[in-house]
């Protein structure tokens, strides 16, 4: 079941559920269809998915919530080593950068 808030949860296609096949407009396409429709077209790359439980998944807001916000650095760090792993050289240009609102240190 879902953790509590601020979670991070890191996926691959395989941990996905099975996309529903009927939709009735093409907004209701998610994540697992795009990928089950990348596969049968023979271009499905190596895929990481990386998200964060959220406190309100309802809740409609510009700000993070305290549990978003403190798994954030989290979040990026699992990024870079996403990227990394992919062979892609990932470059801190400045020591602090302006994410969201929210002030990324180096270090992370």
């Amino acid at each position: 079941g879902p953790g509590l808030p601020g979670t991070l949860y890191q996926l691959g296609p395989k941990d996905l559920p099975k996309g529903r096949g009927f939709f009735m407009s093409a907004h209701e396409i998610g994540i697992a269809e795009v990928l089950s429709m990348a596969k049968l077209l023979g271009k499905l790359p190596q895929t990481s998915i990386i998200g964060v439980q959220p406190l309100e998944a309802r809740k409609i807001g510009l700000e993070l919530t305290p549990p978003l916000r403190e798994a954030l650095p989290h979040v990026v760090a699992a990024v870079v080593e996403a990227l990394q792993e992919l062979g892609v050289q990932v470059i801190q240009k400045r020591d602090t950068v302006l994410c969201m609102n929210f002030p990324l240190h180096k270090g992370l």
